[in-house]
Order: C-alpha cells, then structure tokens, then sequence
C-alpha cells in the first residue's frame, strides 16, 4: 500500500506497506516473498532532511522487518507540512542492500 496525502503528524497514524521479493522460478506466478528483510522508510524531497522533515519518532527514517509473505507495515507520521516521497531501502543480513524505490508524490498540509 502506498502512501497518501496526509496532514501534519506527531503521532504514527499513517502507515505504508512494502514487499520484498525475488522473481519466482515459475514465470508466470507472482514473485516470492523474503521474510528477514530490514526495509528502512526515509523522507524525501521538499528539501525534506535538511527543511527539518521528520518523522513522527523525531528521525529522518524508519525501519521495520518484513515477515514469512515479505510484507512489512511500518506506521508513520510526518511534522512538516509539504510536498514528498517516501524512500524504502532494504537490507538482507545486515550488509546486502536489496533494494530502493520511491513513492508517488505525497502532500502533507498543516491541520
């Protein structure tokens, strides 16, 4: 599930869900998910990091572990009002990078 336009959060209310997966041997079945994945969030344009864009934890990213499917749900929310996306990343045993996709544009108003 992809992000949405949201408003200004303190709390983690929103919430995005990525899959990691490696192509399925069967071409024409879907990909198979990898449990284990570390996938970090992180936000990005809007000049987000350095305008001061952060999380709701007070961080600029946010990390959660996919399960047996390769889904992870991580919750979030964002202090800044502005214009984003949302960056995941995804390691495999600490140090093999997975992976890195972007988000469609997201707005964040103030309340």
């Amino acid at each position: 599930m992809a992000p949405a336009n949201t408003t200004v959060s303190t709390t983690a209310r929103d919430s995005v869900v990525v899959f990691a997966g490696v192509p399925n041997p069967d071409t024409t079945k879907a990909p198979v998910g990898v449990p284990g994945v570390t996938v970090t969030i992180s936000i990005a344009g809007n000049s987000g990091q350095s305008a001061g864009a952060l999380f709701d934890n007070g961080l600029t990213t946010k990390s959660g572990v996919t399960g047996a499917g390769g889904l992870v749900t991580i919750k979030y929310g964002i202090g800044k009002a502005g214009g984003y996306t949302i960056n995941a990343s995804g390691t495999f045993d600490g140090n093999n990078p997975v992976g890195n996709t972007l988000s469609k544009f997201i707005n964040v108003k103030n309340p």
